[in-house]
């Protein structure tokens, strides 16, 4: 973990589907550094339609991505703010397919980055709920991580920009103020 004050940057993306066949896309993503300076923050127009189960999860509609910008689009700055940086992601695991789905379904070539999973860190540091049955740690979601630390305060981060519904930029900032309590300790 972080806790010497170095500079690291925390990303968050919502996508056209739960990437059961590896070729699901970005419709959403926000970057922050370790200030909570917002770097990146768009919807994307992807390629494919969103699902409705991606749909349930995160509001974003075809509707609400057809005027946006392509992925092709904000690849360049996407490059310049992560390439070789640490970058902390709340399910770093889904998050990094989905790009690497992204950026081939693009032909693009991929992006070198540090990325720490702190859905991990919680999970196993933090919260340690242990599953006998897989002889590991549950992973545990962003709202239960968030809401561990911030109990009486649900949900005031979530609403720090007004509607929940495009949510990548409230997801950073939530995960963000995980960190920085995981550092603390």
């Amino acid at each position: 973990m972080n806790k010497n004050n170095e500079e690291y940057l925390v990303m968050h993306a919502h996508t056209t589907g739960l990437n059961d066949n590896f070729d699901d896309e970005i419709v959403e993503i926000a970057i922050i550094n370790n200030d909570e300076k917002v770097l990146l923050n768009t919807l994307v127009k992807p390629k494919k339609i969103i699902s409705d189960s991606a749909i349930q999860i995160h509001k974003i509609t075809n509707e609400t991505v057809k005027n946006s910008r392509v992925f092709l689009d904000i690849y360049d700055d996407l490059k310049s703010i992560l390439c070789n940086k640490k970058v902390y992601i709340y399910n770093a695991s889904f998050l990094l397919n989905i790009l690497k789905s992204t950026l081939n379904i693009n032909n693009l070539e991929l992006i070198n980055f540090d990325a720490i999973c702190v859905m991990n860190l919680f999970s196993n540091n933090v919260y340690r709920e242990y599953n006998d049955y897989y002889s590991n740690f549950n992973f545990q979601s962003l709202l239960t991580a968030y809401t561990y630390y911030y109990k009486n305060d649900e949900f005031k981060l979530l609403n720090k920009y007004g509607d929940r519904t495009y949510k990548a930029l409230n997801d950073c900032l939530m995960t963000s103020k995980i960190i920085q309590k995981i550092n603390q300790k």
